[in-house]
């Protein structure tokens, strides 16, 4: 499974309107999920089974769940029945609107993610209380903030789209957002009917009410996403493609999409493999979790750093010396304290890029430290300098400087490469 990620700009497109748009895509390709990997082991088997009466060249037969979520499809297909715990998988995948490291960035994300977390938790509650009448108050609160997010996302998608109008994944994600908005009120009757006529056509009683919303809110809330790790790998390599051909002078960028591949078979390209609760994008239902709907503070989780965008602080990673003391956290990628989830050594091993003084598996490689003072080797600091000027770790061509007290800069860790121990 793959999804192909092309630029789309007139001859003659100058540098900032092709940065802009790099930009634009960049910020979609961590919404990508492998949907095979999200659907259950029955589903597979009854694709699988369905494919094997196809013409390969033109399969019909696909995942109940789409891989990016403009594609989604909500309403439910005439010949099935509605199953409120799909229903609501359905709805959380087109509902993955903001990826998680891009929330704070703006107020409307923070304000959209901290509003999915209340009414989530409003349904959850009042499901798990026993209450037909606030469970109905609760489903009208549900409905009316996804109905706004859905309007808001396909209204961005045509800010888009009319700024860069030659795109065609833009075109895409707009057709699939305006269809995601004319396809919910006919997906709320589908679920209104199912929830009110009940089991082989009787009136419902109040648990098969209970029961049927229950299971929708569960369904939305089981979706989760590739973890922070992967997202930061995906997104290193969309950049990696599109910042090395988008760039080229002339044409219409069309052979960007030659390697970009987000996900699924293609060689060295990452693939977005689903955690159990790892904590979904923002628009991904609860998500998984609400460590990812609702981003901590600074220091909750250890979430001050980004992996592939800050440069190291605590002592832990890059020694006694130049290192400021460990966040009194625990870091999300290793469960360990320490360290910051950015740089977290077993966070970039994953990613295939060791931190220099560090193994693959986040482990300290004893011949790169010196004892005393506990610091990494000159030479250790020398490739600290070199990997924090690296394009490739660092898309942006340098590493940022977290604002935090002692933390320290560059200079530093070049004083380090000419100062330390051998």
């Amino acid at each position: 499974m793959e999804y192909i990620v092309t630029e789309g700009l007139a001859t003659g497109a100058s540098e900032t309107e092709r940065a802009g748009l790099r930009s634009a895509l960049l910020r979609f390709i961590l919404l990508f999920v492998n949907p095979d990997e999200q659907i259950t082991a029955a589903e597979r088997q009854e694709l699988k089974d369905a494919r094997k009466a196809e013409n390969s060249k033109q399969r019909a037969a696909a995942p109940s769940l789409a891989g990016v979520p403009w594609l989604q499809r909500l309403m439910v297909e005439p010949t099935r029945g509605v199953d409120p715990w799909l229903a609501g998988r359905r709805l959380a995948v087109a509902m993955r609107v903001d990826p998680a490291p891009l929330v704070e960035e703006s107020w409307e994300r923070t304000s959209r993610a901290e509003e999915r977390v209340k009414v989530v938790k409003r349904m959850q509650q009042d499901t798990e209380s026993g209450n037909v009448s606030a469970v109905l108050l609760a489903v009208q609160a549900f409905k009316k903030h996804v109905e706004k997010t859905a309007r808001t996302v396909y209204a961005e998608s045509r800010g888009l789209l009319m700024t860069y109008p030659l795109c065609v994944q833009l075109l895409e994600m707009c057709a699939g957002r305006q269809q995601q908005t004319i396809q919910l009120p006919v997906m709320w009757e589908q679920m209104a009917v199912a929830a009110t006529i009940g089991e082989e056509g009787h009136a419902a009683s109040d648990e098969w009410m209970l029961g049927f919303w229950s299971r929708f809110i569960e369904g939305f809330v089981a979706t989760s996403s590739a973890s922070a790790t992967v997202q930061a790998a995906i997104l290193l390599r969309g950049q990696e493609v599109m910042g090395g051909v988008g760039g080229t002078s002339g044409g219409t960028g069309g052979g960007v999409a030659q390697g970009a591949a987000v996900s699924g078979g293609g060689g060295a390209t990452p693939t977005a493999k689903l955690g159990s609760g790892a904590g979904a994008a923002a628009g991904g239902g609860a998500g998984g979790s609400a460590q990812a709907v609702k981003p901590p503070g600074p220091t909750a989780g250890g979430n001050s750093l980004v992996i592939f965008k800050h440069a190291p602080v605590s002592k832990e990673i890059i020694g006694t010396v130049i290192g400021r003391d460990e966040p009194p956290t625990t870091c999300w990628e290793c469960n360990t304290t320490g360290h910051f989830k950015g740089e977290c050594p077993v966070a970039w091993g994953r990613a295939g890029r060791p931190l220099p003084g560090w193994d693959k598996n986040g482990k300290r490689i004893p011949g790169a430290w010196n004892k005393k003072p506990n610091e990494p080797k000159r030479e250790t600091h020398k490739q600290w300098v070199k990997f924090l000027m690296d394009k490739k770790n660092f898309p942006s061509g340098q590493a940022e400087i977290a604002a935090l007290e002692d933390a320290p800069d560059m200079s530093e860790y070049k004083q380090r490469a000419r100062e330390a121990p051998l």
